[in-house]
């Protein structure tokens, strides 16, 4: 585990424990309902690393998908479960059910990154924003408050908090798979990269004895054929952790770096603005049926602009770039096929002009393209380019 130990004098954790009996929360140093609490209580207090219970503003505050450090505290390969969202939104918020554990978190500039209770936290910013006036009572744990630990240790110790809390327990909700693993290796050995640059040039045979070293430190109750297939899977350049489809003013902010003069607006966009997976028969029967229910028949076409996520569905997990990269040429193929057909033109079905692909791993970019009435075809907007 981590060891920092940064403070000469012992930080006083006695009135942080009666801080958060005090708001009702459950002590974490004696937590019975789930033994990872009491290990990474325990992990902080060896670390001599300060803690305050605080409010933070979930809306504005919380680090996004998109932000540099986000994939080091989240350990799961797909980072988060919408439907478990959902259910912990409406549990807080129409069924009046208390916040029972604190998150804990960690505060890098402006931004609070979510250690521990990332479904929690996401679930109060969906619900404070939907509830503007909501009384709802939510803090959270923010570990090293005074700001003595380096963002890159901050980093490196919120993510060993993040493994502890996805370990496998009998108090674990959702076993952990060998691809969570490997996302967890691959973060980790980013981490010693930037601490120790002479790790970047090891040879294969060292990074697999890293990882396997790793791995029995770290996930001593994972199966050895578990460990075994997430080692192999390591190390792959193309692999990255899946993230959820961002929201609007996310996107709003990548489109504007491909189109300076325009937004993703939807809600007041003159120009109608769709998102769309790429798997082409959902769009096809997705723009089809808006098409079919038109109130009156015209044959003029309406230019869409599309923000799209590769997949059958918003919520499909993808982690390879290779994956994404052949599912985008597809949806690019299937559209230019789609905006040049006669029936397309000539029925009044919509023309898309304008395509951004939203971010989908941690590995992974924005890609944009746009439509040239001209040759027919769609060409690959660049951040450098006016065009």
């Amino acid at each position: 585990m981590t060891q920092l130990s940064i403070a000469n004098t012992r930080f006083n954790y006695n009135t942080v424990i009666d801080r958060i009996r005090s708001l009702g929360y459950e002590n974490p140093s004696i937590d019975s309902g789930d033994v990872r609490q009491r290990l990474i209580w325990s992990h902080i207090v060896d670390n001599n690393i300060s803690v305050k219970v605080q409010q933070i503003d979930f809306v504005n505050e919380l680090a996004s998908h998109q932000d540099q450090y986000y994939k080091y505290f989240q350990c799961r390969q797909h980072s988060e479960n919408a439907d478990r969202i959902d259910e912990l939104y409406e549990s807080f918020f129409l069924n009046s059910e208390r916040l029972k554990r604190l998150p804990i978190v960690f505060k890098i500039g402006d931004l609070y990154y979510i250690s521990v209770g990332n479904h929690r936290c996401r679930a109060l910013a969906k619900g404070y924003k939907e509830h503007p006036d909501s009384t709802f009572q939510s803090h959270v744990l923010l570990v090293d408050f005074n700001d003595r630990l380096t963002d890159l240790d901050k980093v490196s110790f919120g993510s060993t908090l993040a493994n502890i809390s996805n370990r496998d327990t009998l108090d674990t909700t959702e076993p952990e798979t060998s691809s969570d693993i490997t996302h967890q290796i691959n973060t980790q050995f980013e981490l010693l990269n930037k601490k120790d640059p002479d790790t970047i040039i090891w040879a294969e045979t060292q990074k697999i004895a890293w990882a396997n070293k790793w791995c029995t430190d770290h996930k001593p109750d994972s199966s050895p054929r578990i460990i075994s297939v997430a080692v192999s899977a390591a190390f792959a350049a193309h692999i990255g952790q899946s993230i959820p489809f961002p929201d609007d003013k996310i996107i709003n902010q990548s489109w504007q770096q491909f189109w300076p003069s325009g937004r993703w607006f939807p809600s007041e966009a003159k120009v109608p603005q769709k998102t769309y997976v790429t798997h082409y028969n959902n769009f096809r029967n997705t723009v089809f049926n808006s098409w079919f229910a038109r109130p009156e028949f015209t044959s003029k076409n309406n230019r869409i602009q599309a923000c799209v996520r590769c997949g059958t569905t918003m919520s499909s997990t993808i982690t390879s770039e290779e994956t994404v990269r052949e599912q985008r040429n597809a949806f690019i193929k299937n559209l230019t096929d789609w905006n040049n057909n006669v029936n397309v033109i000539n029925s009044g079905m919509p023309t898309i002009t304008k395509v951004l692909f939203a971010k989908q791993t941690s590995k992974g970019e924005y890609e944009a393209h746009e439509w040239s009435e001209e040759t027919g075809k769609f060409f690959q907007k660049r951040l450098d380019s006016s065009l």
